[in-house]
């Protein structure tokens, strides 16, 4: 299959264990006129464009998490500050006054539940949470729900479904 697609394949033993597949073959280069941007860069600009710059405050304890959020968010125009674990939550969040907060439910200390409560508990006036997770079975979305969050957002991040909520809340920032 390879060489009728103008390839070849090869295969070598790996002095380290296993095998080493080396498949080559041509594409031909697409026409610059023709490219067009990818579809999270568009939807990026066009929301920076669009929606009005939130504050958004993230309590997330994965580095890689907080790097591929904040990137997100960053690109769509909005302002970022991390932490990376729910203890003092409710300090943070009346020191940074955001405007949407997004709240990983599994962090080591404090959780993003305790968190949740005790925000609730002592905030009247909370700013909209987003859970942050990769928790997705529905009965923590109906636990969720339940302790009044604004949204759930699963991991891995759909950059889309991000974008969504987002927009969705700036009115609520900005109104």
């Amino acid at each position: 299959m390879s060489e009728a697609m103008g390839g070849s394949l090869s295969v070598r033993d790996n002095p380290g264990g296993g095998s080493v597949f080396r498949w080559t073959f041509e594409l031909a280069a697409a026409a610059a006129q023709g490219c067009r941007p990818p579809a999270l860069r568009e939807a990026l600009q066009q929301h920076a464009a669009t929606v009005p710059p939130l504050h958004c405050l993230v309590f997330e304890d994965m580095d890689t998490n907080r790097l591929v959020i904040g990137n997100l968010l960053t690109r769509a125009g909005h302002r970022v500050s991390f932490h990376s674990d729910g203890s003092n939550a409710v300090q943070r969040i009346r020191e940074a006054a955001p405007d949407l907060v997004f709240l990983d439910l599994h962090m080591p200390g404090t959780s993003g539940w305790d968190a949740l409560g005790e925000a609730r508990a002592a905030i009247a006036a909370l700013p909209p949470i987003i859970v942050l997770t990769a928790d997705t079975r529905t009965d923590s979305m109906r636990e969720a729900t339940a302790a009044g969050v604004a949204g759930y957002l699963s991991k891995p991040i759909n950059a889309h479904q991000l974008l969504a909520i987002l927009a969705a809340h700036a009115t609520h920032a900005t109104g």
